[in-house]
C-alpha cells in the first residue's frame, strides 16, 4: 500500500483476507480439536481454521480441557467481536473523526482502533481518522 494513502477501518476490514462466516468449535469424540467454518459445499463438513494443541493422553486432556475450550471459545468469537467493535466505533465517532463520548474514553477508542489494526494485520499509521 502507498504510504501516503490512508484508508478507513471499515475499508481495511472489507479488504482484509480471512475466513468469513460463523466460526465454531470443532469436536471429535467429545474432544475439542479446533475451530472451523461450515463448508459452503457440504454442510456436514467444516473448513478447519485452527487446530487445538492436544495433550498426549486422556488424563492430561481432562486437566487441560477448560483452558483448551476457553482458547477455542475466544478464537471462535474473534470475527464477531471484530464486527461488533467496528460497528461500535461507527456509532461513537462522528463524520469529522471526533468521539461522541467524553474525552476520558479516548484511550479506550485508541486501544480499540489498535486492536482492529492488529486483527487485520495493518499498520495503524495507514488508517485515516475520518
Amino acid at each position: 500500500m502507498d504510504k501516503d494513502k490512508k484508508i478507513t477501518l471499515k475499508q481495511a476490514y472489507e479488504n482484509a483476507k480471512f475466513t468469513r462466516g460463523r466460526w465454531d468449535k470443532l469436536f471429535s469424540s467429545n474432544v475439542c480439536i479446533g475451530v472451523g467454518v461450515k463448508s459452503h459445499v457440504d454442510i456436514n463438513y467444516y473448513n478447519v481454521i485452527l487446530n487445538s494443541v492436544l495433550p498426549e493422553n486422556d488424563a492430561a486432556y481432562k486437566d487441560s480441557e477448560p483452558i483448551i475450550l476457553g482458547d477455542m471459545n475466544l478464537c471462535a468469537s474473534a470475527p464477531d467481536l471484530l464486527e461488533c467493535l467496528l460497528s461500535l466505533l461507527d456509532e461513537i465517532i462522528d463524520s469529522d473523526g471526533d468521539s461522541l463520548l467524553p474525552s476520558s474514553a479516548n484511550h479506550i477508542i485508541q486501544q480499540s482502533k489498535l486492536s482492529i489494526c492488529k486483527a487485520l494485520s495493518i499498520d495503524p499509521s495507514t488508517i485515516s481518522h475520518e
